[in-house]
């Protein structure tokens, strides 16, 4: 039995299509293409990290009152003493201490809370101003609300629940110029 013969045909004048040529490469139109669509990719995504961006002072500083609200709660479970949570206004700082350390004593601030940050502070249930939050040994706290407010004038409000202990955010708002109301 013999091999199979192959014959290499030649392309000729008289075909009518042209030989197939390997490309290497993108045309310009693709190029354009693909750029266009990134650069409007990018223009409809720059504004949400701009705002996420300006926000991130905020944010941060109100998760660094729920960490110290949190571990203020579990440490008056766990030792059966009293712990208060305080803010310096002055250095942007959040203290934790348990109730009944001297008050000469000095504190080491849990968090700074940054220098982006322009007021906050504790409202009672009425609506009066609170020096510190209490958390006590049965889980229980004092009851508050927790309204900090950056130099963009965006806004967080967290509330203190009295019978758990534990926080949640009422609201969050920007200025008029920002997405969130």
């Amino acid at each position: 039995m013999q091999p199979p013969s192959f014959r290499i045909r030649q392309h000729s004048s008289s075909d009518s299509q042209p030989p197939v040529t390997k490309r290497c490469g993108f045309t310009l139109l693709e190029l354009v293409l693909v750029i266009g669509l990134l650069l409007v990719v990018t223009a409809v995504a720059l504004p949400g990290i701009a705002g996420w961006q300006a926000r991130l002072p905020l944010d941060r500083a109100v998760a660094a009152i729920q960490h110290t609200c949190l571990e203020a709660r579990v440490l008056a479970i766990q030792t059966g003493t009293t712990h208060a949570v305080q803010l310096s206004k002055q250095k942007s700082e959040v203290y934790m201490f348990p109730t009944g350390v001297v008050k000469n004593r000095k504190r080491q601030p849990e968090f700074p809370l940054g220098q982006d940050i322009v007021t906050f502070g504790f409202l009672d249930s009425e609506g009066h101003k609170l020096t510190r939050l209490l958390f006590y040994p049965d889980g229980t706290s004092s009851s508050a609300q927790i309204a900090v407010t950056d130099e963009n004038e965006h806004q967080t409000v967290l509330i203190l629940d009295r019978l758990t202990g534990m926080l949640g955010l009422k609201e969050s708002s920007t200025n008029h110029n920002g997405s969130k109301r």
